[in-house]
């Protein structure tokens, strides 16, 4: 059964740390991973391929865990856009797991949101009228202040919104 996560918050509060302990799980040959800052090479030490042909190669595979590291990448080029959607609507029908890896909230664009079963949540320096305003959701509202009142407490403390 597929799925699609978005791990998102600002530097240093545990995101790639969380998605690394997911993937211990998997077996190395379904990762699938566009590693731009070389964090995961003790799971893959591949040279990093063109996004756009990384992006292509995606949607025909099955049965694979992926990892979009610095996923703002795959939304800021317009032709990007389109693979990705499918990626996302088919998650279910391929059997893939994406963990799309975001720093902030307001990187991420509204119809991804729709798209994922869920998003972790760690600290972030978005501001909470930026997140009432873009996403209209109350129960991320309240997850984002959570997170934001733990941070001082637990640097690496996140929260957890089930989206659909």
């Amino acid at each position: 059964m597929g799925a699609a996560y978005i791990i998102v918050g600002t530097t240093g509060t545990g995101k790639t740390t969380f998605v690394k302990e997911r993937l211990k799980k998997v077996k190395l040959n379904a990762l699938y991973l566009y590693d731009v800052n070389r964090e995961y090479t003790e799971f893959k030490n591949e040279p990093l391929p063109k996004f756009d042909n990384f992006l292509l190669k995606a949607t025909s595979l099955k049965n694979a865990v992926m990892v979009f590291e610095e996923a703002t990448i795959f939304f800021g080029n317009k032709s990007s856009s389109h693979e990705m959607t499918e990626l996302l609507v088919r998650k279910r029908h391929t059997n893939n797991t994406i963990f799309l890896v975001f720093h902030s909230l307001r990187a991420i664009p509204r119809n991804i949101m729709e798209l994922v079963n869920g998003v972790f949540l760690f600290y972030t320096v978005d501001s909470s009228s930026l997140v009432d305003q873009k996403f209209k959701n109350d129960k991320l509202n309240d997850v984002f202040e959570e997170v934001q009142k733990e941070y001082g407490e637990n640097k690496y403390y996140y929260g957890f919104l089930k989206t659909n």
